[in-house]
């Protein structure tokens, strides 16, 4: 058990880190939160290093080289917050599984029972469907006899970042294209649904 302690502990790490990542834009959504996600990551960041270290000590010196599986795991974790697009990879899968709810909201803005609560276009969800968008609310691009073009907020950014959106299109790529000059990623998920990341 003693010779396991650290591939225990990058195994745990590896979950909490990768939960982290998952949840990040529902759990970090402000300023403040913002400063506490960076102690988070540097919390994490010392505890990867901490542990590299150890197991490289106890391979040198000890001959346990069941730690070789610790540095594995170590090397998958950074590999994984690296590389892997955990808001996206969430995105998709949270649109499969709301997407009833996300249309009733559309269905509901398109007849008029949810209007904006300003002259921007932000339009406050219900208690129901709050959980659909960040902040609880969608903003609404455009909503006239041309069409639909709805905002449901995966991270809404700061002012001084930019905002990641799953956008309901009525009539596709015609009015993608009209909305968003200043995307930098535009993708098509499914029909009338895009992931948009602006500047």
């Amino acid at each position: 058990m003693k010779k396991a302690i650290l591939l225990i502990l990058s195994a745990l790490l590896f979950v909490l880190t990768f939960t982290i990542c998952w949840f990040r834009d529902v759990w970090f959504d402000s300023f403040f939160s913002l400063i506490f996600e960076i102690v988070i990551m540097v919390l994490l960041i010392g505890s990867i290093a901490a542990l590299l270290v150890l197991s490289i000590i106890r391979i040198a010196k000890r001959k346990e080289f069941i730690n070789f599986a610790s540095i594995a795991i170590l090397t998958t974790i950074v590999i994984c917050v690296l590389f892997f697009p955990f808001r996206e990879a969430r995105t998709k899968l949270d649109l499969k599984i709301h997407y009833d709810d996300r249309m009733a909201v559309v269905e509901m803005i398109r007849n008029g029972e949810l209007l904006p609560e300003d002259d921007l276009g932000n339009i406050v969800l219900p208690d129901e469907y709050r959980r659909l968008s960040g902040s609880g609310e969608v903003f609404q691009y455009q909503n006239d006899e041309e069409g639909q073009v709805i905002c449901f907020w995966v991270c809404r950014g700061l002012s001084v970042s930019g905002a990641t959106e799953l956008v309901y299109s009525s009539k596709g790529w015609e009015l993608i294209g009209t909305n968003f000059p200043y995307a930098v990623t535009i993708e098509r998920l499914s029909e009338k649904w895009y992931y948009v990341v602006t500047e």
